[in-house]
């Protein structure tokens, strides 16, 4: 069983947020019965085997490559069920052997302990803007069009249209099986039984852009590639932000409870609190990048 929330933004939208953008196969998807699912290339299990190397790392550690600019609990020992939010979609330019990307992050555990779920959109050294795919195993795919990997169809103006893409995390309460739901479908599930941390609860969430570029090499830019604003259209952002409570409820997060961290000074993050209408909870973040140091 996967959970169910109410309030979402599909169903009370504000056009300032953005507009959504098509993602998935774009024909009716697969038989009834039947889901998509991507064919392993060799490429693939390079290419996730470098990510996954750094993906699984605390931001704490002296990883020089790795870039970020985050906002999260202050404590990581506060229990949750997951996380939500609206998230803008950008097209970051970036070189071989470089990644930007932004996201959600739940987790448990730290340093060699760590388990994490994340989800969001990335823009990696093949170019391509997408979902994180599921290579690695034990990614349940229960929607029939839609899947991780698939490339988002449209990308946000700077000063003109936006297109935004709604990411939930969410631990079900009868299964404890962390489900994926996107722009309110609900795609798959991590079961618990992959997880040991993650088995019954997560202790720390974020939100925000992480990016990755090699030694000596200039940082690639983070979101749409400029600093942050207070206005949506020249910014990156995320919106809405939102936390799956110890009872399994959706609740605002409260800003008083989070942090921000950047390692670089090519890179802002700027909380703006609670909104109110539609926006709630909301931040921008991002940066040009360039020269990191070593």
């Amino acid at each position: 069983m996967a959970p169910s929330f109410s309030g979402n933004v599909l169903n009370n939208y504000d056009t300032k947020i953005g507009k959504f953008s098509k993602i998935g196969l774009q024909d009716e998807g697969c038989p009834p019965g039947m889901v998509p699912i991507m064919k392993i290339k060799s490429s693939h299990l390079r290419n996730e085997y470098s990510h996954s190397k750094y993906h699984s790392k605390n931001f704490t550690d002296d990883n020089p490559s790795q870039q970020f600019a985050t906002y999260h609990t202050k404590s990581k020992n506060r229990i949750n069920h997951g996380a939500r939010a609206i998230i803008s979609l950008e097209n970051p330019s970036v070189e071989m052997g470089q990644y930007s990307m932004a996201q959600i992050w739940v987790q448990k555990g730290q340093f060699n302990g760590l388990e994490s779920i994340q989800a969001g959109w990335a823009v990696d050294n093949f170019g391509k803007t997408g979902c994180f795919n599921s290579v690695c195993p034990g990614f349940v795919q229960v929607h029939p069009r839609l899947h991780p990997g698939s490339p988002f169809a449209n990308i946000s103006v700077f000063q003109g249209q936006q297109f935004v893409t709604d990411i939930l995390i969410a631990q079900d309460k009868t299964s404890c099986h962390w489900w994926f739901t996107l722009d309110n479908q609900k795609i798959g599930y991590w079961p618990k039984n992959i997880f040991t941390l993650l088995a019954n609860e997560a202790r720390f969430f974020q939100f925000g852009g992480e990016a990755y570029r090699n030694i000596n090499k200039p940082c690639p830019p983070m979101g749409n590639g400029h600093f942050p604003s207070r206005v949506l259209k020249e910014s990156s952002y995320f919106v809405q932000m939102q936390s799956v409570s110890p009872a399994y409820n959706l609740w605002d997060i409260d800003p008083i409870i989070m942090d921000k961290s950047i390692s670089n000074v090519g890179y802002d993050l700027v909380p703006w609190g609670n909104q109110r209408g539609n926006l709630k909870i909301t931040m921008t973040y991002g940066g040009p990048g360039g020269n990191c140091g070593q």
